[in-house]
């Protein structure tokens, strides 16, 4: 699921029990992003966006991994306690040689390795 748009949990109204975003000034308002590999230019993180990622990761409704050009730093703490707290990894990989935002679109099938920080379009 690509979008063009900074990307926030809170500013998006994602509804932790959809996953989709509700705010009509979102791109993505009524896609269910939940299970999907979530490409966006950069966040736009919040203590309450943050919180509200960590939540949906929990309960199984946030995206698979986010592709970024840059991630925020909010975001990176939010996959760190994920997998600390439960057991749960959320990859993430930013900066990579190539914008994603030109190379990836919606349905695009997409292989995300947050380890080695590696991005496959199948």
């Amino acid at each position: 699921m690509a979008s063009q748009q900074r990307f926030c949990f809170i500013r998006w109204q994602v509804d932790p029990v959809t996953g989709e975003p509700t705010h009509p000034d979102c791109e993505l308002v009524g896609k269910e992003i939940t299970g999907k590999v979530l490409v966006f230019p950069t966040g736009w993180a919040t203590t309450g966006g943050g919180a509200m990622l960590l939540d949906s990761i929990k309960h199984g409704t946030a995206p698979i991994a986010f592709v970024n050009r840059e991630t925020e730093a909010q975001y990176v703490a939010c996959a760190i306690l994920a997998e600390l707290l439960y057991g749960k990894k959320f990859p993430i990989v930013d900066r990579l040689e190539i914008d994603p935002l030109k190379e990836i679109k919606t349905g695009d099938y997409i292989v995300v390795d947050g380890d080695k920080g590696l991005v496959e379009v199948m």
